[in-house]
């Protein structure tokens, strides 16, 4: 999602945003269009106060309706593993859904299964690689 290699019609998907810096910032510098969700009522206010052109929603990313729309790219970026198995599988499936023909969907994930210290809730952070089926190269209803 660059301008060299422009997404035609530059609607962009950001669930887990949180407060939208620097990504959902540079995209609508970059002349994006940007939707956001985030589980956090006060990332969602901060969200808000920082880009306020862009909408922005209160719910699990992995349960949301998407807007009710369809869009060009996904930018799951720092969330995907922090949910667990079936919810990263709702919502790998619902993003399969929700993306136009030729959109994209980038999401960040640990190359291995591992566990952290979360700096933010100081719970143990843990990824599991989803299982077939789960997403993989092509996570679109067939």
């Amino acid at each position: 999602m660059s301008k060299e290699q422009p997404i035609e019609g530059g609607v962009v998907l950001d669930p887990g945003s949180g407060h939208g810096l620097p990504l959902s910032r540079t995209l609508l510098e970059d002349g994006f269009v940007i939707h956001a969700i985030d589980a956090s009522p006060g990332m969602v206010a901060a969200f808000q106060r920082y880009l306020p052109q862009a909408r922005v929603t209160c719910e699990p990313a992995e349960n949301s309706g998407f807007f009710g729309r369809q869009f060009d790219g996904i930018l799951a970026w720092g969330l995907v593993f922090l949910l667990d198995e079936a919810a990263q599988r709702r919502l790998i499936r619902r993003a399969a859904r929700a993306w136009n023909p030729g959109g994209r969907f980038l999401f960040t994930a640990p190359a291995q299964p591992c566990t952290w210290p979360d700096a933010m809730t100081g719970q143990a952070g843990v990824f599991q690689r989803p299982t077939a089926g789960g997403g993989g190269e092509d996570a679109r209803p067939r």
